[in-house]
């Protein structure tokens, strides 16, 4: 899915410094700014492959993603794995995926004039006052 973005930044990071930005993180208990900057390369070279270039959320998919790095950084664990890039890109596609899903569901999910709500598979009553 995502392995020629994976090869690409793969290429632009060495993995002794993305490990060293990371444990020095670790170590302080906040990221440092060089792996911020990197996080946020990650999300613009996958948010700008033409998988998602159509999207009119584009902007909120990255966010969405820088969200889901800046919560998911202190899991990558030093010193079982040595590739962080493919770790953090993999969190950046399943972001974006899970990003895309539940703006789905909302579309799919209507209220309508009767004060039904539906989600394309079941229908439900809800209370509606008329003022």
């Amino acid at each position: 899915m995502l392995s020629k973005y994976v090869e690409a930044i793969r290429n632009k990071v060495k993995k002794k410094k993305f490990i060293c930005e990371l444990n020095k993180s670790k170590k302080r208990g906040q990221m440092t700014n060089w792996l911020t900057t990197k996080f946020i390369d990650m999300v613009d070279e996958c948010g700008n492959s033409s998988r998602y270039s159509n999207y009119s959320q584009l902007e909120d998919l990255k966010a969405h993603a820088v969200m889901q790095l800046t919560k998911s950084w202190k899991r990558f664990d030093t010193e079982r794995f040595d590739n962080a890039a493919v770790f953090f890109t993999t969190v950046v596609g399943c972001a974006f995926a899970y990003y895309l899903n539940s703006e789905q569901r909302a579309e799919n999910t209507v209220i309508d004039y009767n004060g039904y709500v539906t989600d394309g598979n079941s229908t439900s009553e809800i209370d509606v006052d008329d003022e």
